[in-house]
C-alpha cells in the first residue's frame, strides 16, 4: 500500500491564492495536482498537517468535497505527540 502523509499549509493552500486566506481557502489547482497525484499513484491519503488536530476525518472530507475532492481516499491521521507516549 502506498500512502500519502499530507500537510495542508503550504501544499493545499499559500498565500498565492487570490484570496489570501490561509486559514480557509485551498487553491483550486494545487487540489487539482494533489488528487492527481493521489488517483495515478493509486496512494491512500493519511493526514499529517496540524488541521488534523482541529477537524475530524469527516471535516476534511466535507472541506476536500467543497474544494471539488470528492473521492479522497482518506485512512486516518497521525496522532498527536502525546498519544505516541
Amino acid at each position: 500500500m502506498k500512502i500519502l502523509f499530507l500537510d495542508i499549509d503550504g501544499v493545499l493552500n499559500t498565500d498565492r491564492h487570490p484570496t489570501g486566506n490561509l486559514l480557509h481557502e485551498h487553491d483550486p489547482q494545487l487540489v487539482r495536482n494533489v488528487q492527481s497525484l493521489v488517483r495515478n499513484h493509486t496512494f491512500k491519503v493519511v493526514l499529517s498537517s496540524a488541521w488534523r488536530l482541529y477537524h475530524t476525518l469527516e471535516e476534511m472530507l466535507e472541506i476536500w468535497k467543497d474544494h471539488g475532492w470528492v473521492d479522497v481516499p482518506l485512512i486516518g491521521k497521525t496522532p498527536r505527540t502525546q498519544e505516541m507516549c
